[in-house]
């Protein structure tokens, strides 16, 4: 019953043009979910919106149809954003995410704590979102083998004197895409360094010392930027 009908509960992708770093917020989600969307529920209390998940959590778990919906228009935005922040692409993540709805609606009646809906789903993301990118890598490494006597040439937009920010993006999404991953999860998604380890399946340390060791590397990527741009970002 679950699984028939789950693609009528879940938003469809809302992605369109959709560039690495645009979805807004931040400033640590704008001190853990102040502003966001009308609808989505990000821009309520944080008291009130893990309230009413745990809710929503309980009501799917009895079988009501529409909490998974309610569900969805809560956390589609930023589990896409997550997924994007991985893939880098949007077609990918827009599966990835709906791959992720599905085992939500097969599984979670079998979630213990309502409370820990959030990391769950973010994990199951990660996950999903993890095997499209070892699908793309492979795929890659196949049509490399296919097409080593014709090189691809890829055009790159020249940036200009004014494009601070995005440079800054740019030398962001130049990291790999756990980087990234990790990155979204602390400043945008902010979860704790507990529940990122979760969400990637590694230790408290391992999130520490990747989260130090990616601010080094901007940081230096930045001194680098500055020294070859005469001192402008």
């Amino acid at each position: 019953m679950v699984a028939r009908t789950w693609g009528a509960w879940v938003a469809p992708c809302p992605f369109s043009g959709f560039s690495l770093f645009s979805m807004q917020p931040s400033a640590r989600f704008r001190d853990c979910y102040g502003s966001p969307s009308k609808n989505s529920g990000v821009g309520m209390n944080r008291n009130k919106r893990e309230i009413l998940v745990e809710l929503l959590v309980l009501q799917a778990q009895a079988g009501d149809p529409r909490a998974i919906g309610s569900l969805a228009s809560i956390f589609q935005a930023e589990l896409l954003a997550y997924s994007f922040r991985l893939l880098a692409d949007s077609h990918e993540a827009c599966d990835a995410v709906q791959d992720s709805w599905l085992s939500v609606i097969q599984g979670i009646g079998k979630l213990k704590d309502p409370a820990s809906f959030r990391v769950w789903i973010f994990r199951i993301v990660h996950n999903k979102s993890m095997n499209h990118l070892r699908k793309k890598v492979r795929d890659r490494n196949e049509a490399k083998e296919l097409l080593q006597s014709r090189p691809l040439t890829i055009e790159h937009r020249e940036l200009g004197p004014n494009d601070e920010l995005e440079n800054l993006h740019k030398l962001i999404n130049e990291l790999p895409p756990t980087d990234r991953g990790t990155l979204t999860l602390f400043y945008e998604n902010c979860l704790s360094i507990r529940e990122i380890a979760i969400v990637t399946n590694t230790s408290d340390s391992a999130v520490k010392s990747r989260l130090f060791h990616i601010r080094q590397r901007i940081k230096e990527k930045l001194i680098i930027f500055e020294r070859d741009n005469d001192g402008k970002l």
